[in-house]
């Protein structure tokens, strides 16, 4: 009775470590986010953050390999813009690595976090976004639109993660859902135009800026033109006849623009002045009428 009650114990004992085996795989998520595109210095910084799945996949994070693939006619030189939360105290300072595939046309920036303490500690991984690193990219000289995609590399050469099992021990962390960046733009300015006309007051066509970044120069028929450093602009007209005005061009150091829709063109006649002669009476027609005053005299 005795030797079967410790058999059953050692399989008992297997099973809960094949248990907190697998759970000490954990699944987690990674994704890559954009921050900014600074078009005037034509630099774009994006961040990668790592999650786990959810709370009950929660590990310490011993090491990763980061593999972030780019685009060459798109980005280039690749650097670090920081190291967040896996970089110094318990872990080594992390480092990178940029390889190019054998037709040049994209390259993988690599991106190594190591442990220091022996797998004995790390930072905890939970259920919400951390940061691991920020990059920065120049935006190449030949994407004028200034759009990119960057990718997570999920096959080979993939991207890995190790989580601390126990002290000393460590283990590869189940692939969630990777999010890359696809088709990311500069945001073309978008311009509405509209006019202003008050009593006793000049006439100004206004310009509202409905998207984009500032500053931004738009161009108007007649030889008209603006640049908007605020949100809106106001540009003083003085048409002697029906005039229409219209926004031919709009543009920002990221991108040419577009007129809003159905906000493009106005139409302005220019109010009568108080020299203007009055109008003919309706009888007289289209012929010349010279107004008479008579005087009845009683004789």
């Amino acid at each position: 009775m005795k030797k079967v009650i410790t058999v059953v114990a050692s399989l008992l004992l297997v099973v809960l470590f094949a248990t907190n085996n697998s759970f000490a795989q954990g699944v987690y998520d990674l994704r890559l986010a954009h921050q900014s595109l600074d078009c005037a210095k034509k630099k774009v910084v994006v961040s990668v953050e790592i999650k786990a799945v959810n709370a009950d996949s929660a590990f310490k994070l011993e090491g990763a390999n980061i593999r972030v693939r780019f685009a060459t006619n798109q980005l280039k030189n690749p650097r670090f813009k920081s190291r967040d939360n896996f970089s110094g105290g318990m872990y080594e300072v992390m480092d990178s690595l940029i390889s190019m595939t054998t037709d040049s046309t994209s390259g993988i920036f690599t991106v190594n976090i190591i442990n220091s303490k022996g797998a004995t500690d790390g930072t905890l991984v939970g259920a919400t976004w951390i940061k691991m690193f920020a990059l920065e990219f120049d935006v190449a000289a030949v994407n004028i639109d200034k759009c990119y995609s960057l990718t997570l590399m999920s096959t080979l050469p993939s991207s890995k993660v190790t989580k601390i099992v126990s002290s000393g021990i460590a283990a590869v962390v189940t692939k969630g859902t990777f999010t890359n960046i696809t088709s990311q733009c500069a945001v073309k300015p978008v311009v509405a135009l509209t006019a202003t006309i008050g009593t006793g007051k000049p006439i100004e066509l206004m310009l509202t800026l409905q998207a984009g970044d500032l500053p931004v120069t738009v161009t108007l028929s007649e030889g008209l033109s603006a640049t908007m450093t605020m949100t809106t602009a106001k540009v003083a007209i003085s048409p002697t006849v029906e005039m229409v005005y219209k926004i031919t061009k709009i543009e920002n150091q990221c991108a040419v623009g577009l007129s809003a829709a159905n906000a493009n063109s106005v139409t302005i006649k220019p109010a009568p002045s108080n020299s203007d002669p009055k109008p003919l009476p309706a009888e007289c027609g289209t012929v010349t009428c010279i107004p008479i005053t008579a005087k009845k005299i009683k004789l």
